[in-house]
């Protein structure tokens, strides 16, 4: 019996994170600044230079748009780590431009 490897994503669900992928590189750049710096999450630290994940305050069961760069917010990957270990306190954080890093659900 003839054995395949399952995939680890649909082609659906494959598109839609090379589109995310593009989107977040166009709108951010080749390198932006982590915005938990600006925020102040204690997680992030100062020596790191640059962001590696496009964070999405809000849930994609809240109507978020996985593709929408509006939608999304340029994090390192310990301050990434930090915003979904402490949702209460990442609700109170802030960027520069205003918007909250994790929006909770009522």
């Amino acid at each position: 019996m003839k054995r395949t490897p399952l995939r680890r994503r649909s082609a659906k669900a494959e598109a839609r994170q090379v589109e995310r992928a593009g989107n977040a590189h166009a709108a951010f750049g080749q390198h932006p600044d982590c915005a938990g710096l600006v925020a102040g999450v204690p997680a992030c630290p100062r020596w790191v230079h640059g962001a590696h994940d496009a964070h999405e305050p809000r849930k994609r069961s809240q109507g978020a748009d996985a593709t929408d760069p509006a939608q999304m917010i340029p994090l390192c990957r310990l301050a990434h780590r930090w915003v979904h270990d402490h949702p209460a306190l990442a609700a109170r954080l802030r960027t520069s431009d205003g918007r909250a890093l994790l929006l909770l659900s009522d």
